[in-house]
């Protein structure tokens, strides 16, 4: 964990680089978002929240495993709702069912454990809560090749070159609301998930009225 916290507070200085790339695909993403319901949100790898100015309507709780992520982002608190704190995305210190959206930008391909953060982020959604997930994901296509051939050292940047959406299994527990391509050659993908009941509470209401 100590060598993740590392390795992002050291990517602090490239992160305005970074964030001319994936500025385009943040935009429909946030848009999208603000046109939805008031609400609580939780930003999770917020970063140094380069698109926090973009949020409107919601009460913004963004978390980052890099404090010095968060510390730049702070600078940006002025500018809408949010509260920043240095967290585990797959670790979250909040209680269950505590928000209507959880937000996943760019950060699922590279946490270390994709399924225990889309575990954690079912966990504090309340029932019918929504999860939005932007990542890149490798396309049917000539690109494939490429994230192919990227992928064999792209683990030392803390990154899986290539990477497939469908194969995070704890996805299962959500139903798909929107799913749709963003950006050229079809390489990202934004995902709106619902926060479907637990699956074994069904089975005992269904017994209950079996009885």
């Amino acid at each position: 964990m100590m060598e993740v916290k590392k390795f992002y507070d050291n990517c602090v200085t490239v992160y305005p680089l970074v964030d001319l790339f994936l500025k385009p695909q943040k935009k429909v993403l946030v848009e999208f978002i603000n046109s939805l319901p008031k609400g609580n949100l939780l930003d999770v790898g917020i970063g140094t929240g380069s698109h926090i100015p973009q949020y409107r309507n919601h009460e913004i709780q963004g978390i980052d495993v890099s404090d010095k992520s968060i510390q730049v982002a702070k600078k940006r608190e002025k500018y809408t709702n949010v509260d920043l704190k240095v967290m585990n995305g797959e670790k979250l210190e909040f209680e269950d069912n505590l928000f209507d959206y959880v937000v996943l930008c760019h950060v699922i391909a590279v946490t270390e454990n994709p399924d225990r953060m889309i575990e954690e982020s079912y966990r504090v959604l309340k029932e019918d809560g929504l999860l939005f997930i932007l990542n890149h994901e490798t396309p049917d296509n000539g690109m494939k090749y490429l994230d192919k051939f990227f992928n064999r050292f792209s683990h030392h940047f803390k990154l899986s070159s290539y990477f497939k959406i469908k194969d995070i299994k704890s996805l299962d527990r959500f139903e798909v609301v929107d799913e749709r391509k963003v950006g050229a050659f079809d390489y990202f993908k934004l995902l709106t998930l619902k926060k479907e009941p637990e699956k074994q509470m069904q089975e005992v209401s269904h017994e209950k009225v079996a009885d």
